[in-house]
């Protein structure tokens, strides 16, 4: 079960890693909001069939969504869909598209979740104590995250950290980590599939308001449809490691997301990568062991 978790999880990181450069081509030939609008409807294609395909091999009965979900599920739900589907996409694909954030910094930014995982674990869904290990990883994280956002050593001195899409994508990594830890405690027990095709059903009459208020029009594009099927591929999995491992474990085997994204970026993009924002990948890895071993003194402590 363990392995399949982290396979999962792997599985999602690839695919999200490939996500920032397909919108920037994407995007520039549909338009942002048609795209956001078109992927939306792919991620629910997607979990429909994956849904559809888990009741055909299953002998259980199909749930009763309306009746199985509680008050307090439906309002997870609905906030994962509205802060995780809608307004952080949203921002992490404006910082992309308008701020030509570099696909490295995006990817690098959005996977410090583990760092927000862990804090509002702490504080809002009350996880247990912080360890050594926990703020190790924390440190390590936030100094990844300064390397990155400043680019290089006369930047890190002048503390000139990043721009506004660097801004941008760190206030969708938040809203990421709480939509994460939302469907930890309240969604756990639910169908994959469900979760994906819920939140993105939620988000879907916000973009088509954002289309028609930009391009006073909504059309369908072909290639965002099957963008957005991917991505909801990715969610899939994501959602069947989440179920198999702890919220940080999944969150930090997430990290080898920007290591793809360096290889991606230079190979479709040209951007290279400076050695602050190596130094930067290495600290996170730094953060992901730190965080292990804190889950791993967790486990293994008496009861």
């Amino acid at each position: 079960m363990r392995l399949l978790g982290i396979l999962a999880v792997l599985g999602a990181a690839a695919i999200w890693a490939f996500e920032p450069i397909l919108a920037k081509m994407i995007g520039a030939d549909t338009g942002f909001d048609q795209m956001l609008f078109s992927r939306a409807l792919g991620c629910i294609g997607a979990s429909g069939v994956f849904f559809s395909l888990r009741m055909a091999f299953s002998q259980r009965e199909v749930p009763k969504i309306g009746v199985s979900l509680s008050f307090h599920q439906w309002r997870a739900l609905f906030l994962i869909g509205f802060l995780g589907s809608f307004l952080a996409d949203l921002l992490y694909f404006i910082a992309i598209l308008f701020f030509h954030t570099p696909v490295v910094n995006a990817v690098l930014i959005a996977h410090l979740q583990p760092v927000f995982l862990v804090l509002f674990g702490h504080l809002i869904f009350h996880e247990g104590k912080f360890s050594l290990w926990d703020y190790g990883g924390i440190v390590a994280m936030l100094l990844s995250a300064l390397l990155v956002i400043s680019g290089g050593l006369d930047n890190l001195l002048g503390l000139r950290f990043g721009g506004v899409g660097d801004f941008l994508v760190l206030v969708a990594t938040v809203f990421w980590a709480l939509s994460g830890l939302l469907a930890k405690k309240y969604l756990q027990n639910q169908p994959s599939s469900i979760i994906t095709m819920g939140r993105f059903l939620v988000s879907l009459p916000f973009y088509g308001l954002l289309a028609m208020v930009v391009s006073h029009s909504l059309f369908l594009s072909l290639s965002s449809l099957l963008f957005g099927a991917l991505i909801g591929v990715g969610y899939f999995f994501y959602y069947e490691g989440l179920k198999r491992l702890k919220t940080a474990q999944a969150a930090a085997l997430e990290l080898a997301a920007p290591v793809f994204a360096t290889g991606l970026g230079y190979a479709f993009l040209g951007e290279t990568v400076s050695l602050f924002k190596w130094i930067g990948i290495g600290l996170l890895f730094v953060g992901i062991f730190c965080f292990e071993r804190a889950s791993r003194d967790t486990t293994e402590m008496p009861a």
